[in-house]
């Protein structure tokens, strides 16, 4: 038996655009533009007719501005506002910010530099302090987990993820990124908590974790990453983590629309995600509309039980992948890996990996 409750935290910033007006010759007794006036007595007989000036056409009021859309200002009472958009609502969809890595929205950036498809959500809290955009989004889960049998347990603990990013154009073409994410997971204790047939990792650095699901390090990205713009369609990027995540396989399931709502991992976890927290990372790639190729060198070795320290960064693992979103909905990746000894306990085994997946998202309501 699992009870979970989530937590979720938000602030907002509303920041709206100057409103701009185009006055417009007015006759006394005339009503101002977009405002409801009371009537006013009548005005006594002019002693001359108005003549109008030789040479010169006097231009026409401007047309009423349209009632606010939805994410603009509403109207105040007895006043129509011209409408603009708001930057830094609660929980505000990017699907118009700007990616990272490329000329797309961000929508389709996931975990380090992974796609999913453009159709899906990507809320956040956003704020601009000077050329910089600011964003913070997370999420916290209260849980305790009851496993039945002789290789079961009980357990209570927090799991999830905060993460925060900082972004800013850099000329015409440049866009450079900075990105943090922190996990809950080391206060739970280093044998994680259960999950019957899980496997990975260790807890003391003798023996492997079987039937548990190992915590994640404190710091799971530190990263950087800058892209630069070919033309409209294409750009060339470069990222770099420590720790960070390499170009292998589907986003890292906590960043998976399909499982964000479980406050455990998938049994999964470790044998299909678990490059997503890699102690150095870089990488380069292309991106041309819909396709992306790139290609990482990383730290083959997978992090050990000391889950609040950085280790020190070594390159001597390589991997590849290409991805490709034919249609907002769907997200597709091939990849592989040549990693140099990945488990701490078994270190003399290298591994080739292969990797091929679909994500397909459909929006509801």
């Amino acid at each position: 038996m699992k009870n979970s409750t989530m937590f979720a935290a938000s602030a907002a910033l509303l920041v709206s655009g100057p409103a701009q007006a185009q006055m417009a010759p007015m006759k006394e007794g005339d009503p101002m533009p977009g405002m409801t006036m009371p009537a006013l007595p009548p005005a006594a007989a002019p002693k001359a007719t108005p003549q109008t000036m030789p040479g010169m056409d006097m231009p026409a009021p401007p047309p009423a501005a349209p009632s606010a859309q939805a994410g603009s200002m509403p109207d105040m009472p007895g006043m129509k506002m011209g409408g603009g958009d708001m930057a830094g609502m609660t929980g505000m969809d990017m699907a118009h910010m700007p990616a990272a890595l490329g000329p797309y929205l961000m929508n389709r950036e996931s975990s380090g530099t992974s796609w999913q498809p453009d159709a899906s959500p990507h809320q956040a809290i956003h704020l601009m302090a000077g050329d910089w955009s600011i964003m913070f989004h997370g999420m916290l889960n209260g849980v305790y987990d009851t496993q039945s049998g002789p290789r079961g347990g009980d357990k209570g603990f927090v799991a999830g993820m905060v993460m925060g990013m900082a972004s800013r154009d850099f000329g015409d073409r440049g866009r450079l990124q900075f990105r943090a994410m922190l996990s809950p997971d080391p206060f739970m204790g280093s044998a994680g908590y259960p999950l019957l047939l899980a496997t990975g990792e260790t807890a003391n650095g003798k023996t492997s974790l079987v039937d548990r699901q190992h915590p994640h390090d404190l710091f799971s990205e530190l990263s950087v990453s800058y892209s630069y713009k070919l033309t409209d369609r294409a750009s060339a990027f470069i990222y770099a983590g420590l720790p960070g995540e390499p170009a292998f396989g589907a986003p890292a399931f906590m960043h998976r629309l399909s499982i964000m709502d479980s406050p455990e991992a998938p049994i999964s976890h470790h044998w299909v995600d678990s490059m997503h927290i890699t102690e150095g990372v870089v990488t380069g790639g292309l991106v041309y509309g819909s396709f992306k190729l790139e290609t990482s060198g990383y730290k083959g070795r997978e992090p050990d039980q000391h889950r609040y320290d950085i280790e020190a960064p070594k390159l001597d693992s390589v991997a590849i992948r290409a991805s490709y979103n034919p249609t907002r909905r769907l997200a597709l990746q091939v990849s592989w890996a040549r990693q140099v000894s990945p488990e701490q306990l078994n270190p003399e085994i290298n591994e080739r990996r292969w990797s091929a997946s679909g994500i397909y998202t459909v929006p509801i309501g």
